[in-house]
């Protein structure tokens, strides 16, 4: 029926991970990055939590500062202060 939703789209909009993340006030990373340099709260693809910063490299190029084997291929984020 026109305008009804899936079971699928359900799932998906309420009890998929990515659901629970939205929840507590993360970002994906493929949606959007921060537009500004600042500290951030980040899940990777392996479900490390830890905080980092966002910023801007000398090449231009906006990336996370992430080291100790973590943080390859962020997922998630959320600004938990302001940059600097």
């Amino acid at each position: 029926m026109k305008g009804q939703i899936t079971l699928w789209d359900y799932y998906l909009e309420n009890f998929s991970i990515g659901a629970q993340y939205r929840r507590e006030g993360y970002t994906n990373a493929y949606d959007r990055e921060p537009d500004h340099d600042c500290r951030v709260a980040v899940i990777d693809h392996n479900g490390n939590r830890f905080n980092t910063r966002f910023y801007t490299n000398e090449l231009g190029t906006p990336v996370f500062d992430a080291t100790n084997s973590r943080g390859y291929d962020i997922c998630w984020w959320k600004e938990i202060l302001p940059g600097r």
